[in-house]
């Protein structure tokens, strides 16, 4: 694997440190700074054609990352030797902070270069360089100054959930601010300043937000507990539960019928916004149906034991529905009624991650197979042919 950036190396190096004979010595920042913006432009045509020559992923993988690696390790070198030049005072000293910017930008620019171009190779969670992340932080501290200037504006519940992240981001004394959270935050803004910059009814605006917000995938607890609130709000006005019922596979329709982009996220470690708002709706419509039959039959104290009975099973919902079309098609289950089977299984069937299952649910997966189901079920099948020659 060769490295494409052994001169820039000696380069910035040479600026903080004494350098051999030939490289740019500190006190000639110009010259210095004037050769390593022609090797950030050799850099970029070598490793094109670098990569173009491979076709291992792998390996491409390999060179892209080690290369920008080492762009964060020299721009962070040359961010702490700035630093500590910080407290020093002379027209010197000036100048040399100036021509160290000038290099970090270079710096900057190359990192950015190599996500842009190459954003298959790069590895996103990776912290952001320190210099880049000051920059950032300095950015959004002085747009929340702005915003609290039209606080009119920006007064708002939804907006102040929106705000949130980067209050802690600004406020947080060991930042942590990887390269795709570093993006996402800036979408996140420029969704927001769209807001504010918009003179429309504040209803409307507020809908148009939550709109934007649902469609970058904004999965934060808060975000989550005010879309649940909105929902929650609007079947208060139904008159009865049936209604309450149709207003929510309303909802489940146009949670599911939204277009998201599933390749980013606020947080990670949380499953989509998307997900996490249709299965809160499959619960609360799997409870209500429940609390009808109840109501209906109060006196028979033997439904009430059947109604809490589930078969427990490791199995997703996507996973149960996709076994039991097996059965109905391969002709193993007789009966005809294909609704009152799915019902029957979505109540009483308790998947991996839901207690609770609601009959529309399990039908949508029923007739639509995923994928992921398909392959896990052949797999389960496999593993019981296996274990039944041990019987």
């Amino acid at each position: 694997m060769k490295y494409l950036l052994k001169e820039m190396d000696d380069l910035v190096l040479s600026c903080m440190n004494p350098s051999p004979s030939g490289l740019p010595s500190p006190e000639n920042l110009d010259a210095c700074f004037s050769v390593i913006k022609q090797e950030a432009e050799k850099f970029k045509f070598e490793l094109s054609n670098n990569l173009s020559l491979r076709d291992n992923e792998i390996a491409c993988k390999r060179i892209v990352q080690k290369h920008l690696n080492r762009l964060i390790f020299l721009s962070d070198s040359l961010y702490r030797n700035m630093q500590q030049l910080l407290g020093d005072k002379g027209s010197l000293v000036r100048d040399k902070l100036a021509g160290y910017i000038q290099i970090l930008n270079i710096l900057e620019s190359l990192q950015q270069y190599l996500l842009t171009e190459y954003p298959a190779y790069c590895n996103r969670r990776h912290p952001v360089s320190l210099y880049t992340q000051k920059k950032t932080i300095k950015y959004f501290r002085r747009k929340l100054s702005e915003f609290l200037e039209q606080k009119n504006r920006a007064d708002n519940e939804l907006v102040r959930i929106v705000l949130s992240p980067f209050r802690r981001l600004v406020r947080n004394k060991k930042p942590h601010l990887s390269f795709a959270s570093r993006q996402y935050m800036f979408r996140l803004m420029k969704i927001l300043l769209l807001h504010l910059s918009v003179s429309s009814e504040q209803k409307d605006r507020a809908k148009t937000l939550q709109e934007n917000l649902y469609a970058i995938n904004f999965n934060s607890i808060d975000f989550f507990n005010y879309c649940k609130k909105q929902i929650h709000d609007d079947i208060q006005n139904m008159d009865s539960q049936k209604d309450q019922i149709e207003k929510l596979y309303f909802h489940f329709k146009t949670a599911n019928q939204k277009i998201i982009d599933t390749g980013v996220c606020f947080n990670r470690r949380q499953t989509s916004i998307k997900e996490h708002i249709s299965h809160w709706i499959l619960e609360e419509i799997c409870f209500l149906e429940k609390r009808m039959v109840l109501l209906a039959h109060p006196n028979t104290d033997q439904q009430l034991i059947d109604q809490n009975f589930k078969i427990v099973t490791e199995l997703s919902v996507a996973q149960v529905a996709c076994f039991i079309r097996l059965l109905v098609e391969s002709g193993v289950i007789k009966n005809k009624n294909r609704k009152e089977l799915i019902t029957f299984y979505a109540v009483y069937t308790q998947s991996k991650k839901q207690e609770n299952i609601s009959p529309e649910s399990f039908r949508m997966r029923f007739y639509n197979i995923e994928e992921s189901a398909r392959l896990e079920i052949r797999s389960t099948i496999i593993q019981l042919l296996n274990h039944i020659n041990r019987l």
